[in-house]
């Protein structure tokens, strides 16, 4: 069985990416856990808590029964939770079948625990100076490819540190 990879980044088969935060477990009572975000659940539709205690994510039970995948939206702010098992799920190719990916979300990329944040800045801070100067000889799709890139691995980095400093 497939292992969600957080933090990370994931490909949905519809073409949005997402980065994924951890997994978080239903719980009776979260009374004293800290608050760290709130989520839409992508099946309910119903927005609720997540909390962290001891460096895991729990939500209150009432919310939701399921174990959830917490991943945020690289194209908005949305934050989100999705079953585990529907996350982790392969495509339903009679219903969608243009679709070319084999699961519902593939990942694309693990962020390195051990990779420190300061070196994995400096380097997007690279690619973008690169990128500002080359842009001038690209084509118009070949810039808008090369921005979105970037734009994914800010971020990425920005919810890797927003999520380590919870």
């Amino acid at each position: 069985m497939r292992k969600l990879q957080y933090p990370a980044i994931y490909k949905h088969f519809k073409g949005m990416y997402y980065a994924s935060m951890g997994i978080s477990e239903p719980i009776e009572n979260v009374e004293g856990m800290a608050e760290v975000l709130e989520i839409k659940h992508t099946e309910l539709g119903t927005k609720f808590m997540i909390y962290k205690k001891d460096d895991k994510f729990y939500h209150d039970v009432k919310e939701s029964t399921d174990t959830l995948a917490i991943y945020r939206s690289l194209y908005d702010a949305g934050s989100y939770g999705r079953p585990l098992e529907m996350f982790l799920s392969k495509v339903d190719k009679e219903k969608y079948k243009f679709a070319s990916q084999e699961y519902r979300l593939e990942l694309v990329e693990i962020l390195k625990n051990d990779e420190k944040v300061e070196d994995r800045i400096n380097q997007t801070i690279e690619k973008f100076n690169n990128y500002m100067a080359n842009m001038k000889d690209m084509k118009d799709e070949e810039k808008l490819n090369n921005a979105m890139a970037l734009l994914m691995e800010q971020q990425t980095l920005i919810n890797a540190i927003l999520l380590n400093r919870r």
